[in-house]
Formats: structure tokens, sequence, C-alpha cells
């Protein structure tokens, strides 16, 4: 089977990057998913094209918020450093194996994460290890039957999991199916990260108590979800990075995960999460809030 990759948009400087903007957005409205490879981003340059596609997506990082030219300070506040290795107590597992398991970006919030910007600012795990894998839940969605379709658009799910360090925000009260901000197009919201205090589970059909039909059939198919992630590989885009890789991803749409294989700081990540211009940090701790 053909390894599916991110589409790719070689660049060879910033301004390059500003004078592709329609295409490098095109790919992200039309895929959801590319890689700039080519030019090594500063953290101003990263901040700057991020603004710039903000001002075309209505993103909370915008020019209006950050100028056209942001400061070195403007990009400390605005982005952030992960990439899973900063542990210097962390075991390494195999590269077949998941460092972070496929898991859907922060349902939680009502002003949902939408994009993720994240470049790999330094690299040197061996090869195949600290992949990113993609799955594209709009592809998911359209391998369910038309009557599966139909049930999980009026399941809604009660759930729980951590925010960063810390519990007791939950539980969560989300629908398993969304329309997409961008395409309309409907959308798996249901989280599967293996690290929640509560996995979701159905909580109202139809405005309704379920009965214990709709909850057999609600478990099959939250099943199905997670093995086709974790099994289907026809659905996975594979990110095999190199230093210098900047990914621009859809987060309301992409399932993720990352394989193992690598050591304390030999993958380490500057990023930014895109929401709304104007967003909150609320939650949906109600169905009410639905």
């Amino acid at each position: 089977m053909e390894t599916r990759l991110p589409a790719v948009v070689t660049v060879s400087s910033l301004q390059d990057s500003l004078e592709r903007l329609d295409e490098i957005a095109g790919l992200f409205r039309d895929q959801g998913l590319l890689v700039l490879k080519g030019h090594k981003f500063t953290p101003v340059e990263q901040l700057t094209i991020v603004a710039h596609l903000g001002d075309i997506f209505n993103w909370n990082i915008c020019t209006d918020a950050v100028s056209t030219e942001p400061s070195e300070e403007t990009a400390e506040a605005f982005l952030f450093y992960a990439g899973h290795s900063d542990n210097p107590d962390r075991s390494v597992a195999s590269a077949d194996e998941y460092a972070l398991g496929w898991h859907i970006e922060q349902v939680f919030y009502i002003n949902s994460v939408l994009a993720g910007t994240w470049n790999m600012v330094h690299f040197d795990a061996p090869p195949k290890a600290g992949r990113t894998y993609f799955a594209d839940s709009t592809e998911v969605y359209e391998l369910l039957s038309e009557r599966d379709k139909v049930f999980l658009s009026k399941v809604v799910v009660e759930w729980d999991k951590p925010i960063g360090p810390k519990t007791g925000f939950g539980p969560f009260y989300t629908r398993a199916v969304a329309s997409h901000p961008i395409s309309g197009r409907p959308t798996l919201r249901l989280e599967t990260d293996g690290g929640c205090i509560i996995t979701p589970n159905l909580y109202k059909f139809d405005g309704e108590d379920p009965t214990d039909k709709q909850l057999a059939k609600y478990k099959r198919l939250y099943d199905w979800l997670r093995f086709e992630l974790v099994e289907n590989e026809g659905l996975r885009y594979v990110q095999d990075w190199s230093e210098g890789d900047m990914v621009l991803v859809d987060l309301f749409r992409m399932y993720h995960a990352v394989t193992d294989g690598f050591t304390h700081n030999q993958r380490i990540i500057r990023g930014a999460f895109l929401r709304t211009k104007e967003y909150n940090s609320d939650l949906y701790t109600s169905m009410d809030l639905l």
C-alpha cells in the first residue's frame, strides 16, 4: 500500500511563502494538511505567516493581533514549545509503538481549536521515529453507512479528560458529529484518546435517554472508529519529520497520533493553536451549551 503524505509546498524564504499565500491557504482549505519545506522559519517568521493566514481564515492570530511585522517578544508570547520529548526520564519504546495515541484536538472547548502550526525546530531521532500520523475525520465519516451517519447525527456523548495537567473540569457533553466551519461537511468529533477519565459514552439520543439497543449500537460504532484509526493504514497520512518542516493542520477535522522511538529532547516543535478571532475558553459542561 502506498503511503499517503501531506501536501508539500517548498519555499525559499518568508517572502516566498507570503507570495504563495493563496496556494497555501487553498491547500489548507481543501486538504486540511500540508507541510512547508525548504526554509527554516524563525519564531517571528512563523508568527508572521500564521498571522497572514489568520486574516484569511478569521483566526485569533492575525495581523490585527500581532501586526504585519511582529516582534520577537510577541512571537514568544504567542508560540509554544512541545514535542513530547521534554521529560528527561521518559522511557523509550519502539518506533512501531505510540508515544501519543490517536485523538482529536480539544473537543471540550465551545470555541474549538481550528488549526495548528507545528514547526520542527530540532529533530535528531532515528528514521521512522517520532512520526505524526493524521486521519481525516471527514473521510472516516464517509466510510459509514447512511443509517449509521443518521444515527451518529443524533448522538450526544458524556466524557471527561484532563486539560493539560489538571482534572476536575468535566464531564463534557459534545456531539458525535459537527459541521466543519469551513466546508460545512459532517465531521466526526468523538474523542478517542486512551487518557480519557471517562470514555465518551452515549448520553442522549435525539434528546432522549438512550435505549439498551442504542447504547449497544453506539459502542459498536465507537469501537469501530478506534479500530479504523489504529488499523486502517489507508486512512493514514504520514509525516516523517525533518528539521525545519512546518506543518499546517486543520485540527477540527484531523485525528492524529505520534509514534515513539525517540529520547529526551530529540524532537522539539514550536507551535501555535488557532481559534476564531473572538473566542473564550468556555467548556461544554452542560447540555444547555450545545
